[in-house]
């Protein structure tokens, strides 16, 4: 029987299920200023992956050691702005939720802002690293305030101050420049300070959106808004690997318009850019112990569910959840658990959990299921008895190793029904408490 033989980004074999990173196209750029185009990128970028090696000598590792999936292209309203950002927030959502990590191609910049929406309701603490030739600050472009140069104005609605850090920037309106003074972490034309940010952003979750028209236009012409003067090709690649010890949960490449290069080296550029860019690559198997890849798919592929059960095992053991800890992650404790009660309001926490930690957010009954389920898993599969809580406050605080393959076990379980999950592991807690 012959098989429908359908063309994917080199290195994505893997299915959705398996997978710890996702990638897919946006293609879109209605709110172009200059040279449209990038909507075509993604498409282009498939078929000329293939002329990659998988290995990569810079970082002496290989996309074959990754589970990758590709999802393909978005359609999306080229006409419709909103509808077009509210389709990828929806995408984007439904990934963090399955556990994965996101890699979008654009496209236009203004697709990162709904990527960014949905990561805000997993992530409200997060950072944004933005490589970008232009501020993209401006509160609206002739009238318009949904547009590719004022996407990083939309993040910053969204997360305050402090939390964009702008690297590579040499293009933009003088009030742009001085507003950023006060709201952003901008440094202009190169990546100057990039190490001092990756220091002072710690584990915090971190967005990382790439303009490729931060390189230099010699380097890479295919863009439509090219400027000169920008970084090298290795300067990028140094600058990439040196994110490696980052907390990335979602990141984006955008700006590649192959149709204004037809020697196809811009879209090569994009495309090797891209496999060092791969979340995982770069950034798995450090020697740091908090740092390997099963450390890196639960802090990104769990995201806050993961630390929502840290203060989950504290409860079940009476013990006081680490608030700052929990802080840090974006959770909020109105009031600390009782040792002998269990009371506490906990946000995110359904009605599976101890006696007094009560639901808060309309994600609460999930994240709940996805906790008791974990501890359902500890001690069906791994034959733990007695020892869940301490088994949690030491893998969730050191490295994750286990909470990792558990939370991968519990996305596949879901296929016998989250109803039959949540009843088991309801009784399992009853019979703890």
């Amino acid at each position: 029987m012959l098989k429908r033989i359908e063309e994917t980004y080199f290195g994505c074999s893997s299915a959705y299920e398996e997978a710890q990173i996702v990638l897919f196209g946006a293609p879109f750029d209605s709110t172009t200023s200059f040279r449209p185009g990038t909507r075509f990128a993604s498409k282009v970028m498939r078929g000329d992956s293939f002329g990659l090696e998988s290995y990569s000598p810079y970082q002496d590792k290989d996309l074959c050691d990754r589970l990758l999936f590709d999802a393909g292209d978005l359609e999306l309203s080229i006409g419709n702005t909103e509808i077009a950002l509210a389709l990828i927030e929806g995408h984007v959502r439904t990934m963090l939720t399955d556990g994965k990590l996101p890699f979008m191609i654009g496209g236009e910049h203004l697709v990162t802002l709904g990527a960014l929406r949905a990561a805000r309701e997993f992530y409200p603490d997060l950072h944004i690293l933005h490589f970008d030739a232009h501020t993209d600050l401006r509160d609206h472009y002739l009238g318009e305030k949904l547009s590719h140069a004022s996407v990083m104005r939309r993040a910053w609605e969204l997360f305050g101050d402090g939390h964009i850090h702008q690297f590579g920037i040499r293009s933009g309106e003088r009030e742009e420049f001085q507003w950023a003074k006060t709201h952003t972490d901008l440094h202009p034309f190169n990546f100057e300070g990039l190490e001092e940010a990756v220091k002072a952003i710690g584990d915090a979750p971190v967005y990382f959106t790439l303009d490729l028209d931060v390189l230099d236009p010699a380097v890479l012409p295919g863009t439509g808004t090219p400027e000169a003067g920008g970084v090298s090709f290795d300067q990028l690649l140094r600058a990439i690997l040196s994110m490696s010890q980052l907390n990335v949960v979602a990141c984006d490449l955008m700006e590649l318009n192959p149709a204004f290069d037809p020697s196809c080296v811009s879209t090569h550029t994009a495309c090797k850019v891209s496999r060092v860019n791969h979340p995982g690559t770069a950034a798995a198997d450090q020697t740091n112990p908090n740092h390997g890849p099963s450390s890196l798919c639960v802090k990104r592929g769990c995201g806050k569910s993961v630390y929502r059960i840290h203060a989950y095992a504290s409860a079940l053991s009476g013990r006081q959840p680490d608030e700052v800890f929990l802080r840090r992650k974006g959770i909020s404790m109105a009031r600390p658990c009782n040792a002998d009660t269990h009371s506490g309001h906990f946000a995110g926490v359904g009605d599976m959990n101890p006696p007094g930690l009560r639901p808060h957010g309309k994600r609460g009954a999930r994240q709940a299921e996805q906790a008791a389920s974990i501890s359902l898993v500890v001690e069906e599969i791994k034959g733990i008895k007695g020892s869940l809580p301490i088994l949690f406050q030491r893998d969730i605080q050191e490295d994750g190793r286990l909470c990792a393959l558990l939370v991968r076990d519990i996305n596949r379980a879901d296929c016998i029904g989250d109803g039959e999950i949540a009843r088991r592991a309801k009784g399992l807690i009853i019979k703890r408490d």
